[in-house]
C-alpha cells in the first residue's frame, strides 16, 4: 500500500473546527535535532489506494512515528493506521511557506497540547541541527547600499557598508504573495508580527526598532531560522517605514507590530508605545519589523569591506571592517489579525521566561 503524506493548510470553516486553540508539535529527526512549532491550523491528507483520500483534522493527531518506508499515524482516541509512502518526504505547509522533511531523516512527530497563549497562522518552526550551518546572501535595498547578511547557526550579522545598517526584518510574506498574484486585490487587512530581539557586539548609534509597511511587490531574499523559535523572512530594508523606537543593546526585547486597515501600532515589551495612521503606498505590504542603526562616521567607506566570520575578532588596526551587529531572534509569530493591547501583554508574559 503506498500513502502520500501531506500536512495542508486548512481553514477552520472548511473543516469545521471549533475555534479552539490547536496542537503545538515536536518533529524529532533521526540525528537528535529538532522541529518545534505551533503549526495551526492544518490537517493531515493522507492519499492510499486502500484508503482513498482521507483528512484528519490535526489537532485530533497524537503521534506520526517513521516505519520502515512508511509511517505509524496514533490519533489521540487511540486509533492507528499507516503506510508506505509515495514520496519520501512529508510536507509542512502553513501561510508563509512550507518545510520538506525526508523521510529517512524523520523520527517522530508529537503533538502537544495549547498552552493558551493566541496561536500563530505561521509555522513557528526552528530547526536545530547539529553541525552548524553558515549561508550568506544578497539582500538588495532601495537607496542603501547591498547588505550582506550571514546566517550562522542561530544569528546574523551585517556588514558596515552603508551609512544606515537594516539587520532584521519581521514580516508576513503570504500577505505580499497573494498582493503579488491578485495585482494588489488581495492582502491581509488585519494582521500582528511580533518577536523578541536582542542586539550584541554592534557599536550602532541609536540601535532603533522600526515598524512599517513595506512593498509587496519586491521578492523576499533569504531566510533564516531563529534562536528559539521562528521561521524568519529577510527582506531589503530601508523604506517606508513609519515608527522608529530606541532598543536596548544586549538585552532582549520583545516587539510586536500590528495592522488594523490603515493603522500601525507598535508595543515594546508589551507597552503600546506609538501609533500612526499606515501610508496609502504601502497598503499592499504587511507591518515589517525590523532593527537599524547609524555607524559612526568613517566606518563603512570602504567600496568592499571584508565580511569577517562573526566567530573570529575583527581585527580593527588591519583596516578591516569593525565588529558588525548581531541579531538574536526568538519565538517570532504571525497572526491573522490586530491582537488586542491586552493580548500583547498577555503574549509577553508568557512568552518572556
Amino acid at each position: 500500500m503506498k500513502t502520500r503524506l501531506v500536512l495542508a493548510v486548512v481553514s477552520l470553516a472548511a473543516i469545521g473546527l471549533r475555534a479552539a486553540a490547536p496542537a503545538r508539535v515536536i518533529v524529532e529527526l533521526a540525528d537528535g535535532s529538532q522541529l518545534r512549532g505551533s503549526l495551526a491550523p492544518l490537517s493531515l491528507a493522507v492519499d492510499s489506494p486502500a484508503l482513498g483520500k482521507l483528512q484528519l483534522d490535526f489537532d485530533r493527531i497524537a503521534t506520526l512515528v517513521r516505519d520502515g518506508s512508511g509511517v505509524k499515524i496514533t490519533l489521540r482516541n487511540g486509533d492507528h493506521f499507516g503506510g508506505v509512502l509515495s514520496l519520501p518526504q512529508i510536507t509542512v505547509r502553513t501561510l508563509v511557506g512550507e518545510l520538506n522533511v525526508p523521510l529517512a531523516q524523520l523520527r517522530q512527530l508529537e503533538t502537544l497540547d495549547a498552552d493558551g497563549v493566541p496561536t500563530s497562522l505561521m509555522a513557528s518552526l526552528v530547526w536545530r541541527p547539529r553541525l552548524e550551518q553558515a549561508t550568506r546572501q544578497q539582500i538588495p535595498s532601495d537607496g542603501v547600499p547591498r547588505l550582506v547578511t550571514k546566517v550562522t547557526g542561530a544569528r546574523f550579522t551585517t556588514d558596515h557598508r552603508g551609512r544606515t545598517n537594516a539587520a532584521v526584518l519581521l514580516t508576513d510574506r503570504q500577505s505580499r504573495l497573494e498582493a503579488q498574484g491578485a495585482a494588489g486585490q488581495k492582502f491581509m487587512s488585519a494582521i500582528t508580527v511580533c518577536g523578541w530581539i536582542k542586539i550584541e557586539g554592534a557599536k550602532l548609534q541609536e540601535p532603533a526598532c522600526l515598524v512599517g509597511l513595506g512593498s509587496a511587490r519586491r521578492a523576499h531574499a533569504a531566510l533564516l531560522y531563529g534562536e528559539e523559535e521562528g521561521l524568519i523572512w529577510v527582506s531589503e530594508g530601508g523604506h517606508n517605514n513609519m515608527m522608529n523606537r530606541p532598543l536596548d543593546p544586549s538585552e532582549w526585547t520583545f516587539v510586536a507590530g500590528t495592522r488594523e486597515r490603515s493603522a500601525l501600532a507598535l508595543y515594546i515589551n508589551g507597552v503600546l508605545v506609538q501609533t500612526q495612521p499606515a501610508d496609502g503606498h504601502g497598503m499592499l505590504g504587511s507591518p515589517d519589523i525590523f532593527v537599524a542603526g547609524h555607524q559612526p562616521q568613517g566606518w563603512g567607506d570602504e567600496a568592499q569591506a571584508p565580511v569577517a566570520d562573526p566567530a573570529e575578532p575583527a581585527k580593527q588596526d588591519e583596516g578591516e571592517a569593525p565588529p558588525r551587529a548581531k541579531i538574536s531572534l526568538a519565538d517570532v509569530r504571525i497572526y491573522s489579525r490586530a491582537l488586542s493591547a491586552e493580548e500583547i501583554k498577555r503574549l509577553y508574559e508568557a512568552t518572556k521566561e
